[in-house]
This record gives C-alpha cells, structure tokens and sequence, in this order.
C-alpha cells in the first residue's frame, strides 16, 4: 500500500483468550488516533477522519523473524533480509540489530552477510506479550536463518515480486 502507516498503529502478539482479543482489537483500532498516526495522516495530506482495519492472524512462535525487502531501497539490485532469532518486535521498533542478508537479485546469489551478537531473543511469555530471554552462547555469533532457508525466501519472493510486478516488503 502506498501509504501502510508502517511501524504507527499499535500490534499486540501471543493473545490467547476472548477478552485478550477484544482488548487487543480495541486499543489497535484507537492507536488510529494517536498524535503519531494523526502527524503521519497530515505529513501524507489524508483524510484526518480514521478508518482503521484490524488485522487478526494466527501467531507462530518462530526460531528467527524479520523482514524481507525483494528489492532493497538503497541498492535495487539487491534483495536484503534483516531478521532476529524469535520474534521481530525489537527489530521493527529500532530497539535491535538483526543479522542483514543480501542477495544478488540477478543471481540468487547470497554475496554479503552482516551478523548481530545475539544475547537476547524475543519469545512467548506465559501471559500475553513476549519476554525477552538469553539466547545459548553457540547460537550468538551464528546466522539466525541457516542458508538453505535463505535461498528458499530468496525464490519464493522473486517469483512473488515477479507476479506482483512491483517490490514487496515482507514482515
């Protein structure tokens, strides 16, 4: 979407019951009206009136996360993965340094990689939310997505900029 109001309306993750939902539903739907989300309305000359769409989808508790720009906005003919062991909240919101992967567009090829010193991840807590917790020494200068995934996300996401005909940024 052209304007996605990237990283401005509020997401709450590992909600398990009813009332957790509609509580989480509620304050999404009222981040809409934050100073920020009003700023960002005017800074892109949109209406002031909010529309906001909640977007509910079933969460996966993953080994690493993070986001996928089929064509990397500073080198277009690249293709870069930024990902975290975990979840990505920190990495989203700039509080984290996730590992950087980037791919030849032309090639496929994984020609660059710079690695983050992971001592925290982000996992479930046991009540709503995350919690973050230290991550094994051995795992903490290691790539958090091993390689063969990364050439899979690298197909399935050409094919799917291809299709699309335009880049993607994928959480």
């Amino acid at each position: 979407s052209k304007n996605a109001f990237p990283g401005i309306m509020q997401s709450f993750l590992n909600i398990s019951t009813k009332q957790e939902l509609e509580s989480a539903i509620a304050k999404c739907a009222a981040s809409a009206w934050s100073k920020v989300a009003i700023s960002y309305r005017k800074q892109h000359n949109l209406n002031l009136i909010a529309r906001p769409a909640v977007i509910i989808q079933q969460q996966v508790d993953p080994d690493a996360s993070g986001v996928l720009f089929t064509t990397f906005p500073n080198f277009p003919q690249e293709m870069a993965i930024h990902a975290v062991l975990g979840f990505a909240e920190d990495l989203m919101n700039g509080k984290a340094e996730g590992d950087e992967f980037y791919f030849e567009k032309a090639s496929g090829k994984l020609h660059r990689q710079l690695l983050s010193n992971k001592t925290t991840a982000l996992r479930k807590a046991e009540d709503p939310g995350l919690k973050s917790v230290d991550t094994l020494l051995e795992t903490q200068a290691e790539p958090c997505i091993e390689k063969a995934i990364l050439e899979r996300l690298f197909k399935i996401t050409k094919a799917a900029e291809d299709r699309c005909g335009y880049p993607l940024d994928i959480e």
